[in-house]
């Protein structure tokens, strides 16, 4: 089973809730992607010493510019599982340049966790926790020589626009295929 094509979003009317599958938990180096299988993947080991501040993963029925599902950094104390569904509130979102294609990074929460209810949008996630996602994706690729711009965040509305954006774009990449 293909993960991005058989599990729905299951997205509220408004988008403030939306399913997202962890592909890489809180404080690994090692970069796990989605197969064709349905499997996890091991895409890589990150060259840097850095670890990933967060749980990684991706928006499923989503398609965007860069030929790939919509990435999401889920912020949470507890690391998350490869294959995990978690149910999030998107918070805002992180745009970022990586090899010359916009690549967003939604920033949502998990709903269930008792330490996130505060944060519905960007002004209320710490500061010091937005510099360091930001920090991270401006640098985990230096060893690889790979230059990643990160351009800026932006809050929870336009997060909602570019995840409405990415479902339809899929909608209209895959669902025509599936006739």
């Amino acid at each position: 089973m293909n993960q991005l094509q058989e599990i729905s979003p299951n997205q509220s009317k408004n988008l403030n809730e939306i399913d997202a599958i962890i592909e890489i938990p809180l404080n690994s180096k090692n970069k796990y992607e989605l197969d064709k299988s349905g499997l996890m993947r091991l895409s890589r080991v990150l060259h840097t010493s850095f670890r990933y501040p967060f749980n990684y993963g991706f928006i499923p029925q989503t398609f965007c510019a860069d030929n790939d599902a919509l990435d999401v950094v889920v912020i949470s104390k507890e690391d998350f599982y490869p294959n995990t569904i978690v149910r999030i509130r998107p918070i805002g979102v992180l745009r970022v340049n990586d090899q010359g294609e916009v690549d967003d990074k939604i920033l949502g929460v998990p709903i269930y966790e008792p330490e996130q209810n505060e944060l519905k949008d960007l002004r209320d996630v710490p500061k010091h926790v937005l510099l360091e996602i930001k920090h991270f994706f401006t640098h985990y690729k230096d060893l690889e020589g790979k230059k990643v711009k990160v351009l800026g965040w932006n809050n929870s509305k336009f997060a909602k626009k570019i995840i409405n954006s990415s479902l339809n774009l899929y909608k209209k990449r895959f669902k025509k295929q599936e006739k």
